[in-house]
């Protein structure tokens, strides 16, 4: 350093013998670029937004990679979904930024903790001579350098003691911050799991009506043949054959329409899914032992956790408030070497502890210190909230899960029930014993209690993940999922 400022020096020595002045700036900026490249700072670049609004046409052309067949998921298809939304759905992505932006506010806060050290450079004139350097005894005035230029180079530095507590309270804010947005990550992550698996299995119903609406299709096709036949011959009225073909063209209507209500669901996993395509949606499977988990485990939904942590960072911003009304205690540090134009200078160095004591500020820390118990309330009792609605949400699940069970044992039978009648009925009309009316409704009946049947049986399915929901865990076809606790 002290080499720098001879060399600086002789430089402005020699531009003076010459007629000529240094420029300020030009000084402060040579000065800058020779310590930023001793010190080696090579920061990244920050990355240039260029990006516009991007709405894509189609599906992406790729589909997405299942897992091999010894998957330990009953559902494999719905597996790979959840998996591949955990891992590119923006929602979760996002939420991951959010959780590193929390880690890196903590990492701030605790900074403090070791003060700050910083490099100054100074390029000084004065309109007339004076002493460049502080006066110390003994004092030799003959010695004492006179410049009317000076450049002052050197390290300052601050400790703050913390005696008010403001950085300690500020840290503890922020690790709570920190873990709040670490459970609203995971309760972000736990909602599109459960997105996805909704969608999906709104699939599954769409694809078990459709089942059902194309078998009382093809049924009343074959009615319509039969019927065509009959009226050939004069065994049945023309507008019997008019009636089942009325009855066709509803049907077909109903299938158009659950097309339309496919392409909704598959468009909305999709986008979950930020854009592979869908595999064919399997039927579902075996039904699920029953899930009962205890009460006790919704404490552990995250956004009850998050929640909490929400609350004791409100707790320790009043605190921070508090501090504001603390003397603070500091220490401070110089080193600086001082030289002028035409004469060598001196390095000096001091140290000296501070306490400073507010007194007035207007109101501000009344104010702030206000707003800091209004926000620890209201973090309170948005706890409180959703406490209440966790325990409504279980006991919601609990009863949708029964009812669901319910529901599809009465549509196993009903569907048995409509398969042995329709069978009696088309034998009858296929004699001239039953009108084209009646038949009508036994195929409508067969299919309503078919469709019944179809999303009943999803709707187990989807109480059963709504249950896993309430208490905080992924949907039961994630793979990793472990049941807490199971009634047999």
């Amino acid at each position: 350093m002290s080499a720098f400022i001879r060399n600086l020096a002789m430089a402005k020595q020699a531009e003076k013998k010459a007629g000529l002045r240094t420029s300020h700036l030009v000084v402060l900026v040579a000065a800058s670029t020779l310590f930023s490249a001793c010190a080696g700072i090579n920061w990244p670049p920050a990355q240039p937004l260029n990006r516009g609004i991007q709405i894509r046409r189609e599906p992406q052309a790729s589909t997405m990679t299942l897992p091999s067949l010894d998957s330990t998921s009953s559902e494999p298809v719905l597996a790979a979904i959840l998996r591949a939304a955990e891992t590119r759905a923006p929602a979760v992505l996002a939420a991951a930024a959010r959780t590193k932006s929390g880690q890196d506010g903590f990492d701030l806060a605790r900074s403090e903790y070791w003060g700050e050290i910083s490099l100054f450079v100074r390029d000084t004139q004065f309109a007339n001579k004076r002493v460049i350097v502080p006066l110390s005894p003994p004092i030799n005035i003959g010695s004492l350098p006179f410049d009317d230029n000076v450049v002052d180079v050197g390290l300052s530095g601050r400790l703050n003691l913390d005696l008010s507590g403001r950085i300690g309270a500020n840290t503890r804010k922020a690790g709570w911050s920190r873990d709040a947005t670490a459970f609203l990550e995971k309760n972000t992550r736990l909602t599109v799991l459960h997105a996805a698996a909704t969608f999906y299995r709104d699939l599954q119903r769409i694809d078990g009506l459709e089942t059902a609406l194309e078998q009382q299709r093809r049924s009343l096709a074959a009615q319509v043949n039969i019927a065509i036949e009959s009226v050939k011959l004069g065994r049945l009225a023309e507008v019997e054959q008019h009636r089942l073909e009325a009855a066709l063209a509803r049907v077909q209507g109903d299938l158009a329409t659950l097309k339309s209500r496919r392409v909704a669901a598959k468009a909305n996993l999709e986008a979950i899914l930020a854009g592979p395509q869908i595999p064919q949606i399997p039927r579902p499977g075996v039904l699920p032992p029953i899930f009962a988990p205890s009460i006790e485990l919704v404490a552990d939904r995250p956004d009850l956790q998050a929640a909490l942590a929400q609350l004791y960072a409100a707790g320790e911003a009043e605190e921070v408030a508090l501090s504001r009304y603390k003397p603070e205690l500091f220490l401070e540090g110089r080193l600086e070497h001082l030289a002028g134009a035409d004469v060598q200078g001196n390095t000096i160095g001091q140290v000296s502890i501070g306490l400073e004591m507010p007194l007035f500020s207007g109101g501000r820390r009344a104010a702030l210190l206000g707003i800091a118990r209004s926000k620890r309330r209201e973090a309170l009792e948005e706890l409180h909230r959703l406490e209440e609605t966790a325990r409504a949400d279980y006991f919601t699940a609990q009863a949708l899960n029964d009812s669901a069970r319910t529901r599809y044992l009465a549509a196993k039978t009903g569907s048995e029930a409509a398969e042995k009648t329709a069978v009696s009925q088309r034998e009858r009309f296929k004699i001239g014993r039953l009108s084209a009316a009646d038949l009508v409704d036994t195929e409508a009946a067969l299919a309503r209690a078919r469709g019944e049947l179809s999303i009943a049986k999803v709707d187990v399915l989807a109480a059963v993940d709504l249950m896993h929901l309430t208490v905080g865990l992924e949907p039961m076809s994630y793979p990793s999922t472990q049941k807490k606790e199971v009634r047999p």
